[in-house]
């Protein structure tokens, strides 16, 4: 019986390559991480080397959030930016947003308000 073997296509030849991706390199670290193993130090080098060329996107910024740590102001404006182009694509949406949010916290709202007041009559 013969066997007929079809060729690789793009992305099945992309994703061997991947496989057999070398230490102290991006693809290094996603192959350790994929097996369960702990990255080596140059693997860890070079993923922080590819997140430093994340900064300045959206991308980086959910980097930052994700490392628990402040962003950079190139990644804030970056955020920024973003967040605004999707309140303005949708604005019907943002706004039941923010009408829920204000329906919900509307007691917290009164007692600040309340507390405003007490301090300022002294």
């Amino acid at each position: 019986m013969t066997t007929h073997t079809r060729p690789l296509t793009a992305w099945q030849k992309a994703f061997l390559r991947g496989l057999d991706a070398e230490c102290g390199t991006h693809e290094g670290w996603r192959r350790h991480r994929r097996y369960r193993e702990v990255p080596c130090a140059e693997c860890n080098d070079a993923r922080a080397a590819y997140e430093r060329t994340k900064c300045g996107t959206y991308a980086g910024a959910r980097i930052h959030a994700r490392k628990h740590e402040p962003m950079c102001s190139a990644c804030s404006e970056a955020n920024a930016a973003y967040q605004r182009v999707q309140r303005e694509a949708k604005p019907e949406q943002y706004q039941g947003y923010q009408k829920t949010y204000y329906d919900r916290h509307a007691e917290q709202r009164r007692a600040a308000s309340r507390r405003y007041r007490e301090r300022s009559a002294r």
